[in-house]
């Protein structure tokens, strides 16, 4: 679980200033409009307004090198990880943490 635990401490760092639902959500909306971006950029589409002003309401909340530094440590723990071990240690992290307790992570 050597990328679990790496994500973990990377997140640890953002959760001393944040909290950790939103430092969660936040993580997760980023990957999903990276990942969103990317396979429209691949098939000749233009990038989504919507998606540009989701982004942009989520980094508002950080300081610019807590969204270079620790968020694109998380992205790349992330994906090395799942390459590396295909499982969902994501999933183990969120229920370990307990974000899935009393608060809609979507809300």
């Amino acid at each position: 679980m050597k990328y679990k635990n790496l994500f973990l401490d990377v997140f640890k760092d953002l959760t001393y200033r944040y909290d950790k639902h939103q430092v969660f959500s936040d993580f997760v909306t980023f990957m999903s409009l990276e990942i969103s971006q990317s396979g429209r950029l691949a098939a000749g589409l233009r990038k989504d307004p919507q998606d540009e002003k989701t982004y942009l309401k989520a980094v508002r909340r950080y300081r610019k090198e807590e969204i270079n530094g620790l968020f694109v440590k998380l992205f790349h723990t992330t994906i090395s990880g799942l390459e590396y071990e295909r499982q969902d240690w994501l999933g183990e992290i969120y229920s370990e943490l307990g974000l899935g307790d009393n608060r809609c992570l979507l809300a």
